[in-house]
This record gives structure tokens, C-alpha cells and sequence, in this order.
């Protein structure tokens, strides 16, 4: 009887396991500089354990907003005036370079994040992306003679950039299967003390 449950319980985390996916997204930071309807662009990485297909998007907060809480990021770039030029659509990669552009009709401080999920299940994981737009190359100039720039230094809590994701289902299952074995354990020790 031990082997038996030990056995369902080995094949209920192995599948587990086998069905989770792993998405990474790096660097953890995107960060932009530029003038006006300036082209600026910069690669990120996807990586994966398996071939996924993704499908991606931006969100941004109003215009000099900064804060890193991702459920502030209601906004599409192109309520901004910004034009973002990504993939979209990722199918069948397990790792990748991508190019992320963005062009700004605008100066400004924009805060964003780019997204990515896999299509078939609810992983979901991003970049923050920051944006410091100026009006011409002279007022660029200046800044930087001006201000020493500073990173942002807003804390990450809600969005995290690598980690192992288990199907919600599975996971459930598990914790089922565990319980189960629990109360089965407690009932086979009952019976052995009566005796």
C-alpha cells in the first residue's frame, strides 16, 4: 500500500514539473534617452524551457509617473504620442534576441513596461521600460551638464522578472493529492495503534 502511494505521489509532482514553463525576460530594464521623433532602440532576451508562442504589449503610466506598481500601467503608448516597434508575436522560439524601438512625438518622462504572455496559459512577465524624451539635442545637452542622472530606485514588488511559473491546475492537484495522503496516513496510523 506504501509503494502504491508513494508512487501516485512521485507521478503527481512529476507532472507537475513537466508541464510548468519557464520565461525569462532580460535585462530587467529597458532605459531610453532621446530627442523628439528619434528612433531609439535597444535588444532584450527571451529565454524558455520549451517553444512557446508570446504575445505581447505595453503599458505606460500618465507622463511623468514613475512608480513600479504594474497596476498602474493602464495606458497604450499611443495615448502618449509614443510609437513602440516590438514583436508582438512570438511563435515557436525558445530563445531570443528581440529589438524594442520607441519614438516619442513629445518630450517628456515616460515610465512603461513591455509584456509578454504565453498564449495557451496565464505566464505573464515584462520589462519595465523608462523614457526620458527631450525636446532637442541642446536642451539633452544641457541636462546632462546640469543633472547628474540617477537610476530609479522604486521597488520592484509587483512584477518579478524570472521565475518558474506551475500551471494553476496542476498546482491544485498537488495540494488535493497531498491532503488526501495526509488524512489516508492518519487513518492507517489509527488503525496499527487500535491493534
Amino acid at each position: 500500500m506504501k509503494k502504491i502511494v508513494l508512487f501516485l505521489f512521485l507521478f503527481t509532482i512529476f507532472l507537475t514539473f513537466s508541464s510548468a514553463s519557464s520565461l525569462t525576460l532580460s535585462p530587467a530594464h529597458l532605459n531610453f534617452k532621446g530627442i523628439k521623433n528619434e528612433r531609439i532602440c535597444q535588444n532584450f532576451s527571451i529565454n524558455s524551457n520549451k517553444e512557446i508562442s508570446l504575445v505581447g504589449k505595453t503599458l505606460w503610466e500618465k507622463e511623468g509617473e514613475q512608480d513600479r506598481i504594474l497596476q498602474n500601467h493602464k495606458l497604450n503608448s499611443s495615448s502618449l504620442g509614443l510609437k513602440t516597434i516590438f514583436p508582438e508575436k512570438i511563435v515557436g522560439e525558445k530563445n531570443s534576441i528581440q529589438e524594442f524601438c520607441l519614438i516619442s512625438n513629445s518630450s517628456g518622462v515616460f515610465h512603461g513596461v513591455l509584456l509578454y504572455k504565453i498564449e495557451s496559459e496565464p505566464t505573464q512577465v515584462g520589462i519595465w521600460i523608462n523614457a526620458t524624451i527631450f525636446s532637442s539635442k541642446k536642451s539633452q545637452e544641457e541636462s546632462f551638464s546640469e543633472v547628474e542622472l540617477k537610476g530609479n530606485s522604486a521597488k520592484e514588488n509587483s512584477l518579478v522578472n524570472n521565475f518558474e511559473i506551475f500551471i494553476f491546475f496542476d498546482v491544485i492537484i498537488l495540494i488535493s493529492i497531498l491532503f488526501l495522503f495526509k488524512n489516508l496516513f492518519k487513518k492507517t496510523k489509527n488503525e496499527f495503534t487500535k491493534k
